[in-house]
């Protein structure tokens, strides 16, 4: 019964650090986005309480597009006991690189159609380096992100409970 409890806190843990990282993630890309405009003045309340509502929004839909990349990281990672930081924020870079050729090259279906030869990035979708790494920052801040809510307990659900040991007379 222990160990049946034990799993449910874990998989609660486990929803919680990912709607941290997604939010995360959106925080830093929206700081990263609005760092070169002007806060201040009149409308300085309205931008911020905008911000607030978009990074929400972008979160969703972070969370999203990035859930079967970042399921199987996380299974790993509970599979194996990671409990490092670094390795949450690898696997951070890693899913968002890997959702970023996602959407760059499409995964729904219209590459088997097209003749052969190299993909072809789709139209209208913001490119070249600056993008990738804010892209990747976000991902390892997410993965991070991650690593404080929910990662130095990897594996702890497979651990048996400790022999409570009586005190000395």
């Amino acid at each position: 019964m222990s160990q049946v409890l034990a799993l449910m806190g874990r998989l609660f843990a486990i929803l919680i650090g990912y709607a941290a990282a997604t939010f995360a993630a959106s925080a830093f890309l929206h700081l990263v986005w609005s760092s070169g405009a002007d806060l201040g003045g009149e409308a300085s309340g309205f931008v911020i309480g905008s911000l607030a509502v978009s990074a929400g929004i972008l979160a969703v839909m972070f969370a999203n597009f990035a859930f079967f990349p970042a399921a199987v990281f996380i299974g790993l990672s509970e599979l194996a006991g990671w409990r490092d930081w670094l390795a949450y924020a690898l696997a951070g870079a890693a899913v968002a690189i890997l959702v970023t050729a996602a959407g760059r090259y499409g995964v729904d279906g219209t590459v088997f159609i097209e003749p052969p030869g190299p993909p072809r990035p789709r139209e209208g979708l913001p490119g070249g380096p600056g993008a990738l790494v804010e892209t990747v920052a976000a991902g390892m801040v997410g993965g991070i992100a991650y690593w404080l809510v929910a990662g130095r307990g990897a594996g702890s659900w497979r651990r048996p409970p400790r022999a409570r040991i009586p005190p000395l007379p």
